[in-house]
């Protein structure tokens, strides 16, 4: 590796700063390797970097590489966010007030809440006569802006701005430990009559890839007694179909049923653990068939009010009828715990809160993400696409959702330990002091 870019936001500005190989004097240059490496960009920027490689252990100067790791670990301790290094330098310059402008428009037209959309453009549009991106030359760098600059101001945790495709590969250089290992370490327990539910083709999974998780769903026991069941949902897929193509009705069919399947083979067990902690949503269709699974019929779960190009738009969700899953079907008598914390998002928030206002479930973890407002992907050019919210999910009970708070379960603990605290409970229950 020749050359560093390092991409960052400090005290609400973005920065730039790039190290090249340079023999030109008076430049401000750190020295990696026996290597003379000098730091371009904004002064403040290049200040903050030139004094976090002065930080660094000799051993971590050995190469630009095992620099990098280093660097990006000291630029979070010392207060910078938004971190991302990458090599090479990118050929096709960014067309920034062309971009902004386009994301105005789009939000504008279609962001469920109309001022605070015009609140967002009114602050791009100030950060762009700023020339708060000016530094950035990066894409990706450019779209991880654009994300802090509008949950910011709308305080909206579904807005972000994501690449179409990306034009270079990224150094891997993690600054924390990688989510695989923060999800191992999880405590999933060791389970007896697994089961396991991995769709057969992608149509179903939220534009996600097939092969990126695990499975979608998976079931089993804790002991050889079988009164203790357990399930990890790691996202909701579509649970009504889209189009009319075969493919998409075999995929919804194949969920649907393993949903029911999944459900009555836990039907020995006196209590159920659901996990919700790796799920990051998905279809509330599937979130209203997981809750008839046990709830009876006619049940208020959610409304979703959306703002469209043909006027305000209102759908109503409740507990599936008996016509359509019979109640020999649901299991109504179990005792249920769920567990979330920070990486329970959206749809995965939407069934917490269901089960929690109808008081069928117990939680135990820590508070979820806070994200509640669905919508879906717009198109901005060729690189850049952005999720706006087009509508507010409110349930009829609350009158209102958990946008920017959460779901506060009952239990609080940390959530790798949520698991173990929720056999306690159980436990304790089943055999009081």
């Amino acid at each position: 590796m020749s050359n560093l870019r390092i991409h960052f936001s400090l005290n609400n500005q973005h920065y730039e700063v790039n190290l090249s190989k340079s023999d030109v004097q008076n430049q401000i240059k750190v020295l990696v390797g026996g290597v003379e490496y000098a730091l371009l960009g904004k002064p403040e920027g290049v200040a903050f970097i030139k004094e976090c490689f002065e930080s660094l252990s000799s051993y971590s100067l050995e190469n630009l590489e095992q620099a990098g790791k280093e660097l990006k670990s000291k630029l979070w301790m010392e207060g910078a966010r938004d971190i991302s290094l990458s090599n090479g330098v990118r050929q096709t310059p960014l067309d920034i007030p062309q971009t902004v402008n386009s994301i105005c428009s789009a939000l504008e037209e279609n962001y469920v809440y109309p001022e605070v959309a015009k609140k967002c453009s009114d602050y791009l549009q100030k950060q762009l006569k700023e020339g708060a991106y000016e530094p950035i030359s990066d894409i990706k760098v450019f779209a991880q802006a654009l994300t802090a600059d509008l949950r910011l101001i709308s305080e909206d945790k579904h807005m972000e701005v994501t690449l179409i495709s990306q034009p270079e590969e990224p150094l891997v250089l993690p600054l924390t430990t990688p989510l695989e290992e923060v999800i191992d370490d999880f405590n999933r327990p060791v389970l007896i009559n697994t089961v396991e539910f991995t769709p057969a083709t992608n149509i179903g999974w939220m534009g996600r890839e097939k092969g990126s998780l695990p499975y979608e769903l998976q079931t089993g026991y804790l002991s050889q007694d079988n009164t203790i069941a357990y399930m990890d949902l790691t996202v909701f897929g579509v649970c009504k179909e889209r189009d009319n193509t075969a493919e998409m009705k075999a995929d919804v069919a194949n969920r649907k049923q393993a949903y029911i399947d999944a459900v009555e083979r836990m039907s020995d067990a006196d209590t159920i653990i659901i996990d919700l902690r790796n799920n990051d949503g998905g279809d509330p269709f599937a979130v209203q068939l997981l809750c008839s699974l046990f709830v009876d019929e006619g049940r208020p779960l959610n409304r979703i009010e959306s703002r469209t190009a043909d006027g305000p738009k209102s759908q109503e969700f409740n507990t599936l009828s008996r016509e359509e899953l019979p109640k020999e079907r649901r299991l109504l008598d179990k005792e249920i715990y769920v567990l979330i914390g920070p990486f329970t998002f959206s749809a995965a928030e939407e069934f917490s809160n269901n089960m929690k206002v109808l008081g069928r479930a117990t939680f135990v973890g820590e508070p979820s993400a806070g994200a509640a407002n669905p919508g879906g992907p717009f198109q901005i050019n060729s690189d850049l696409a952005i999720f706006i919210p087009t509508g507010r999910a409110i349930n009829p009970i609350q009158e209102g959702n958990w946008e920017g708070v959460g779901i506060i379960p009952e239990h609080m603990v940390p959530e790798r330990e949520a698991f173990d605290q929720a056999v306690f409970l159980i436990q304790e229950k089943k055999h009081p002091l």
